[in-house]
């Protein structure tokens, strides 16, 4: 365990990696997210990164 008050920590143990950039493999998307601009925007620069792009409706069945 690391007692701050009397242990040292390295150098090279306190140097970080840059971060690696996220992109999800999916992305899903909403009808009322398509009819805006930036919706339609994040689906194309999803289409060009070649993510699998998906569309999300929601069927309501009256019982």
């Amino acid at each position: 365990m690391l007692n701050t008050t009397t242990d040292q920590v390295s150098v090279s143990d306190t140097q970080t990696k840059s971060p690696r950039l996220w992109i999800p493999e999916r992305v899903l998307f909403t009808p009322a997210a398509l009819d805006e601009d930036w919706g339609q925007q994040m689906q194309q620069l999803s289409l060009q990164l070649t993510l699998i792009v998906m569309l999300f409706s929601l069927v309501l069945k009256n019982a």
